[in-house]
């Protein structure tokens, strides 16, 4: 699309052809059509409110939305902004990763509002070429089940810089991220953008396992837009839990680009990777936030492996792992120390560190810690990195309403003949008396259990962007067939390890009406007034849970301050910045239901 010939239409009060035709490619067209029998659609109802409520926004505030940096797209026939909005680009220059300056920050809303209804709509969010996949799973998984609450918060993130109303923001530095400018190599080994030549022996980057970079051929280092807003969010507040902050300088979610070095790439994969822990912190974070639905499915058998009994603290055991990278730097600080030294180093690391040291003795009370936590390092990756999924956790992962599974990548990328072929292999070495040996040598991937159809055998699994259907047979393994692995335990020819789910979607509910003041500076709940900020205009505004037509908010203009990509070069400041200094809520008195 030409957003600067549709910025150039709308102000002239005409159509915008290029957009519309968008419209009708998703067969959206009707949603804004009144004649239309859809256009009281639910969905269609979203549609406008993302489309009117994203036009009043720009109008309204001029210094554009928080994530503006991941609309800045170049990879098109035409650039993401309208012209004028971005100068300073140059891939002549050599420099990695590109950078521009985004001199108005609404030039790039067309193509953040599109890329988000497109996103959504399509169930399109594709993880490209990272180890994401277990942060972007639950962003497919409320595009099939919650279109419009995705919608709506997909906005949100972008103006607010929040995937909830009362979550935290990314750490500062990944809002001056703009993956969009980063060029890739096409399947066809062209560079796209062509104004970019790398200099002799640069490859294109992928810091995903195998299966993510043989399935991301031809796409991006990263996705631009609402995927990479999402899922750099929630890497960046899930590292920011562990650590107890923000790093002071720098991000520890970057980016990759052609010619990154190994050590940076490594540290990327690192923090993009995701386990039972990081996803059940996620699922309370963005699937149900207030209902207390999520929950780790494993086969409780693996708990034998541990040598726990009991089954709960087994399973709570595995929901507190720290972050990797977290607990790479602990090995690196407390890996020589023993006994009571080496418990002190480890508790005292970071504010997660402790209920994590806590559940290791719980488990196995009266045991020296140094023994028991080195046991559990090296037998959490067999509990929860071999297929162990029987019938009964697949069928408890199919009855949720959300599923997200761990399970072999290698399964999504066999064909139906040679997945068949190897199933009848295997039944020959057990015939035979063989030792069966596993097909899938272990969980290396979060998908998004999409479907169940349990008596015509079909799974529909979502993942890069896509669909693939499995039989029964290729997740939990034939029945009756054990696997042979290095250490004993009930391990089967299946490929799926674990899940975690949830039985509601509770995502952005306000609890009692106590909800975020625009611009994310206070809270506030039913007839108090939200202090003034760029994002009200620099007015007092009501409360979003006041009553209708409440509005008893009249006061001057409040100070500040800019976000930090606005910062660094000296602009003004952001609608969405929190208020400096203390809040100060109006008298009206609190309402609550």
């Amino acid at each position: 699309i030409d957003w600067t010939k549709v910025s150039e239409n709308w102000y002239l009060g005409k159509k915008a052809p290029q957009f519309r035709s968008v419209l009708k490619d998703m067969h959206l067209d009707t949603c804004v059509d009144t004649a239309s029998d859809l256009y009281k659609d639910p969905t269609c109802h979203a549609v406008r409110a993302l489309i009117n409520t994203s036009l009043a926004l720009m109008r309204r505030f001029p210094h554009g939305p928080m994530f503006a940096n991941f609309a800045v797209v170049s990879w098109g026939e035409h650039p993401s902004w309208i012209q004028g909005a971005v100068q300073g680009l140059d891939y002549t220059t050599g420099e990695m990763p590109p950078h521009a300056h985004l001199t108005n920050p609404n030039g790039v809303v067309g193509y953040a509002m599109c890329d988000i209804i497109r996103t959504v709509l399509t169930e399109s969010v594709d993880q490209a070429s990272t180890g994401t996949c277990s942060w972007v799973a639950s962003l497919a998984a409320l595009s099939h089940k919650a279109p419009a609450v995705a919608l709506k918060l997909a906005l949100r993130l972008l103006w607010t810089g929040r995937l909830t109303s009362g979550s935290q923001r990314a750490c500062s530095a990944v809002f001056h991220q703009q993956p969009g400018l980063i060029p890739f190599k096409t399947e066809s080994d062209a560079w796209v953008p062509p104004a970019y030549t790398p200099a002799s022996g640069v490859e294109a980057a992928c810091a995903g396992n195998a299966a993510d970079c043989a399935s991301a051929t031809g796409k991006p280092s990263q996705p631009a837009g609402l995927t990479f807003m999402w899922s750099q969010s929630l890497m960046s507040m899930w590292h920011a839990h562990n650590y107890g902050s923000c790093p002071t300088n720098g991000s520890r979610v970057g980016l990759n680009y052609p010619g990154v070095d190994k050590s940076a790439m490594e540290r990327n994969t690192r923090a993009q990777g995701g386990d039972e822990a990081s996803m059940m912190w996620e699922c309370r974070k963005v699937l149900d936030t207030t209902g207390g639905t999520c929950k780790l499915v494993l086969n409780p058998r693996v708990c034998q492996v541990l040598e726990v009994n009991d089954t709960d603290q087994c399973f709570n055991l595995v929901s507190v792992n720290p972050s990797a990278v977290l607990l790479q730097e602990v090995g690196g600080k407390c890996g020589k120390l023993t006994g009571e030294a080496l418990e002190a180093c480890v508790v005292g690391t970071s504010p997660v560190m402790p209920a994590f040291a806590d559940a290791i003795k719980r488990t196995w009370p009266g045991k020296p810690f140094d023994q028991t936590s080195m046991r559990y390092f090296k037998q959490l990756a067999q509990i929860t990195g071999y297929p162990s999924f029987t019938e009964e956790e697949l069928n408890q992962a199919c009855e949720a309403h959300v599923s997200l599974l761990a399970i072999h990548a290698g399964v999504l990328q066999q064909s139906m003949e040679t997945l068949q072929w190897l199933l009848n292999e295997t039944m020959k070495q057990q015939a035979d008396g063989k030792d069966v040996e596993p097909y899938f040598k272990g969980c290396d991937h979060i998908v998004y259990l999409y479907h169940c159809d349990h008596k015509a055998n079909k799974y529909d699994i979502w993942t890069w962007g896509t669909k693939t259907t499995l039989p029964r047979e290729f997740l939990v393994g034939p029945k009756g067939i054990k696997a042979k692995r290095d250490v004993p335990g009930p391990w089967n020819l299946g490929s799926v390890c674990s899940a975690v789910t949830a039985d509601k979607i509770t995502f952005g509910t306000e609890k009692d009406r106590h909800v975020d003041c625009i611009g994310g500076g206070a809270r506030c709940s039913g007839n108090q007034c939200c202090p003034a900020s760029p994002a009200t205009g620099g007015k007092m505004l009501a409360c979003p849970s006041a009553d209708p037509g409440w509005n008893g908010c009249h006061k001057e203009y409040e100070e500040v301050e800019k976000p930090p990509w606005l910062v660094a070069w000296g602009a003004a400041p952001s609608p969405c910045e929190e208020l400096r200094g203390p809040v100060q809520l109006g008298t009206a008195a609190t309402r609550s239901t």
